[in-house]
């Protein structure tokens, strides 16, 4: 696993952190489901096109 590190406003954070311990997650694993989610969605669209 690669380390990724970005810059995100403390507003941001503070909900990511919030909403993961709702959920009983990491924010780190949260962010993952988030980006997961997207890159599958993503995925979809581009087949659907073709």
């Amino acid at each position: 696993m690669q380390i990724m590190t970005i810059r995100v406003p403390q507003e941001l954070q503070k909900k990511l952190s919030e909403e993961a311990k709702k959920r009983g997650q990491t924010r780190n694993g949260l962010v993952l489901q988030i980006l997961w989610r997207f890159v599958e969605k993503e995925e979809l669209y581009e087949e659907s096109e073709d």
